[in-house]
């Protein structure tokens, strides 16, 4: 079975690489093996998504249970 490739490869060269280009390339492939691509069920990217730093991760935990300050070293 032939795999259609692409007619310009932008995925597999990081010089042109843009995220545009590998979304419409990889339309372009699923449709030539006759699938289809509906974009409305397509999320956002995980790397378009906020995502908290590890810092303010650990500061809301400690919030959410009840820590307020640093831990005494001598009790």
């Amino acid at each position: 079975m032939d795999t259609p490739t692409p007619t310009n490869s932008a995925i597999a060269n990081p010089a042109t690489f843009h995220p545009a280009l590998a979304a419409s390339e990889w339309i372009e492939l699923k449709e030539a093996r006759g699938q289809t691509v509906n974009l409305h069920r397509i999320g956002t990217p995980h790397h378009l998504i906020q995502q908290p730093t590890l810092i303010e991760r650990i500061h809301a935990r400690r919030a959410e249970i009840g820590i307020a300050g640093p831990t005494p070293l001598i009790a």
